[in-house]
């Protein structure tokens, strides 16, 4: 929080506000809509590949309420230093409603794993892209040495839990709560990685939604007047996304407006104020795509899951 706070006022003495407004006040209300509606369509994409992990767990939800309890999570989550506490509002209401915390906690590993191997990814073409660029070449390999790394990491760990550990035995005794704890979340964790289908499917679909917010992106600097290439903006918000995932300060507040800034100013020439205006842009529009969604869940009345069978035991750890 305090380098939130440091960061909003750097933010503040630095940019100058004035051509910020000059640029918001050019824009196309017509394209604003657009992306208003567009940035909605993404809401209920992301919360679709949510249920894909969650029906192999047998539990079942309708896509609009699942994309109200989505759009209330992420709201919440944005006012954190990371995601975690959005995950855990859509753990804990799941949980709340007969849902086995473990089943929910893995379906949402699983998606938070997979998007960071997807967002790795995007990041090093990326920065590929960014480095034909002399200013950016030193720094650009580290950091693509880096992401590459983190990818292997990913790709490692999720082979061997779901590949080695169902052969080996738990260390912890299940005669203690703790090895209970772990031996419940490894049923559920071993019974995602069972179905790679699912998961090829949910990889793919979070492949095509990374491709989408950065066309939505462009979509929204052109809505504001901004002529910059596709190619140059959609490498900028790649690594801008990667280095905000790091939780630094709250939503990347600061972090994520510089970032842009000093990106999309090398690359295509862009002014501060320009980048800045789209950064700020975009966050009104999360915030009122998500404020509705989460105005939604909170006033809905009723159990918003379906259908949650009994606890299977089909599933054993060997």
């Amino acid at each position: 929080m305090g380098l939130s706070v440091l960061a909003i006022l750097v933010l503040a003495w630095w940019m100058d506000w004035r051509a910020v407004a000059r640029v918001v006040d050019q824009a196309s209300p017509a394209l604003i809509v657009l992306c208003i509606v567009l940035y909605a369509a993404q809401r209920f994409l992301m919360a679709g590949k949510w249920l894909l992990l969650l029906r192999v767990h047998g539990v079942r939800m309708g896509l609009l309420p699942a994309t109200w309890l989505y759009s209330a999570a992420t709201l919440a989550g944005s006012f954190l230093p990371s995601t975690v506490g959005g995950d855990a509002m859509r753990v804990g209401w799941l949980w709340r409603n007969g849902v086995d915390a473990n089943d929910a906690t893995a379906s949402v590993v699983v998606e938070r794993v997979v998007g960071a191997f997807v967002t790795m990814a995007a990041a090093m073409v990326g920065m590929f892209w960014l480095g034909r660029f002399a200013s950016f070449s030193e720094e650009m390999h580290g950091m693509i040495f880096v992401a590459a790394a983190v990818m292997v990491l990913i790709g490692a760990g999720l082979a061997w839990s779901w590949a080695g550990p169902s052969r080996l035995r738990i260390a912890l005794s299940e005669n203690h709560m703790v090895g209970r704890m772990v031996a419940r979340f490894r049923t559920a964790w071993l019974r995602q990685g069972r179905r790679p289908d699912v998961v090829a499917v949910f990889a793919a679909l979070t492949l095509f939604e990374s491709i989408y917010s950065l066309f939505m992106g462009w979509l929204t600097a052109h809505a504001l007047g901004i002529d910059v290439a596709f190619v140059d903006l959609a490498a900028a918000y790649a690594v801008a996304l990667a280095i905000t995932r790091l939780p630094l300060t709250i939503d990347g507040i600061g972090v994520y407006e510089g970032i842009m800034a000093l990106l999309l100013g090398t690359v295509a020439g862009l002014p501060a104020a320009e980048s800045v205006a789209l950064i700020l842009v975009g966050r009104v529009l999360f915030l009122l795509v998500h404020g509705a969604g989460a105005l939604m869940f909170a006033i809905h009345e009723g159990p918003l899951v379906s259908h949650v069978p009994a606890r299977s035991s089909s599933v054993q750890a060997n």
